[in-house]
């Protein structure tokens, strides 16, 4: 009941008032609605950790696409060996992402394991107080990486994704 009450204290929601496109995909969408779901409970931690990991299902998705347009000259069974600092890692590496994005991922990333892992309490309170901040950053990333995944696939994948929708 303590964590119902402590979301009525926070001024910025920070889903409220976004359109989140389905576009960033029907998982993306089904983990980063749960994670809105759990933050208006006031479980803001648990919320985090849904973006992150929503946040890691979004890089391993753009990895895998690249590395099957041959950008990455890594194979699929090694990015399922990867941890999530790997992929990032990777990211930067290939210059995928600019070192502004890396340095937010990374921070995402370390917010995530905070909230889940066992931490000091001292992290856990300054998390609940810049979760607003941080699952909004996240959903940006999201969005971008979405974004960033269409336009890797080629018009044939898109075309073959858009009949597979229609036929349910």
């Amino acid at each position: 009941i303590k964590n119902f009450f402590d979301s009525f204290e926070i001024q910025l929601m920070p889903f409220l008032g976004r359109k989140l496109p389905k576009d960033i995909g029907e998982e993306n969408y089904k983990l980063v609605k749960e994670a809105f779901d759990i933050y208006s409970l006031g479980y803001f931690e648990t919320s985090v950790f849904l973006m992150g990991k929503c946040l890691e299902r979004c890089i391993t998705e753009f990895i895998k696409k690249n590395i099957e347009k041959g950008k990455i000259k890594n194979t699929i069974e090694e990015l399922d060996k990867w941890t999530f600092d790997t992929k990032i890692n990777i990211l930067k590496k290939e210059r995928l992402i600019s070192d502004t994005d890396y340095s937010k991922i990374m921070s995402i990333k370390w917010d995530r394991n905070t909230s889940g892992h066992p931490s000091k309490k001292e992290e856990i309170e300054k998390l609940r107080r810049d979760s607003s901040g941080v699952i909004i950053l996240c959903i940006n990333k999201i969005i971008d990486l979405s974004k960033r995944l269409e336009e890797v696939k080629s018009n044939v994948e898109i075309e073959e994704e858009k009949a597979r929708k229609l036929l349910g």
